[in-house]
């Protein structure tokens, strides 16, 4: 069985609760929507829920995180305040870091080699079967032999920055 890695990642405050995935959720549609009546629709949840947990977020916090207007002839208007705005962005922040790591660790448990050489590609000798690839490493000149078929899927080209994996009787190439 492969297993994929994932965070699962939340604000807190004193070890309360701040805000998740859903909570992240809810803020921004309210901001793309301007609305927490069309963000509740838009997400599938019932407007109660939705200012439930604006409420225990601002509870928690201390702070406003939306400001509404009321409606009249335009209709009414939601939008997130300061404090909004940065929890989301902090969240987010920590979502992509969250996610590099992820992709950083799917791509490590795809091989058994950890020692890997990042190098720039300086030649390639192809023949019907096979191809030469020197690899320049800091300023050391590797030479690794791949199939052909190989070069070809990883679309390595002269110039392309690629790391060298060395395993213990063999030296493999990947390409990001």
């Amino acid at each position: 069985m492969k297993t994929i890695p994932r965070f699962k990642i939340w604000i807190e405050k004193n070890g309360r609760h701040v805000l998740g995935e859903g909570g992240a959720e809810i803020l921004r549609t309210i901001e793309n929507f301007g609305s927490i009546v069309k963000a509740a629709e838009k997400l599938g949840i019932s407007y109660r829920k939705c200012w439930n947990y604006i409420k225990e977020i601002e509870k928690v916090v201390g702070e406003k995180v939306t400001y509404s207007e009321r409606g009249g002839r335009k209709g009414g208007k939601t939008t997130l305040t300061e404090t909004g705005k940065e929890l989301l962005r902090r969240f987010d922040e920590m979502r992509r870091v969250a996610d590099s790591l992820e992709d950083e660790m799917r791509s490590l448990s795809s091989i058994s080699a950890r020692n890997r050489l990042e190098g720039k590609v300086i030649s390639i000798k192809k023949d019907k079967l096979s191809a030469m690839v020197e690899v320049e490493i800091k300023k050391s000149v590797i030479k690794v032999m791949i199939t052909r078929e190989a070069l070809e899927d990883l679309e390595i080209k002269k110039g392309d920055v690629i790391t060298a994996i060395v395993k213990a009787t063999e030296v493999v190439l990947a390409k990001d």
